[in-house]
């Protein structure tokens, strides 16, 4: 009988252990890298003040930007699957 009680609080602790863990990685903030570029243009300093903003208020999506030279990289990079998003103005 006590072998019984000992297996089931040892699994009833497994068990929320389990869920714990799992609580605390859905909760982490989800990141989005973003092409665009090229520095200093509209775009950019939008992407950059975007992401300080979600930042700054603990939302749970992160922006990354990645500066490129051209809005054609940042179309390639798409492509490439090197980013989640691409800033290109046609």
């Amino acid at each position: 009988m006590r072998r019984l009680t000992l297996w089931t609080i040892a699994g009833v602790l497994a068990f929320v252990g389990v869920g714990a863990v799992a609580a605390h990685w859905l909760s982490q903030p989800r990141t989005l890298t973003i092409a665009v570029g090229p520095a200093q243009s509209d775009e950019h300093r939008l992407i950059a003040q975007l992401a300080a903003i979600l930042a700054r208020e603990n939302a749970d999506m992160r922006l990354k930007p990645i500066t490129v030279d051209s809005p054609l990289e940042a179309a390639q990079a798409l492509q490439r699957r090197a980013v989640d998003l691409a800033i290109v103005r046609s």
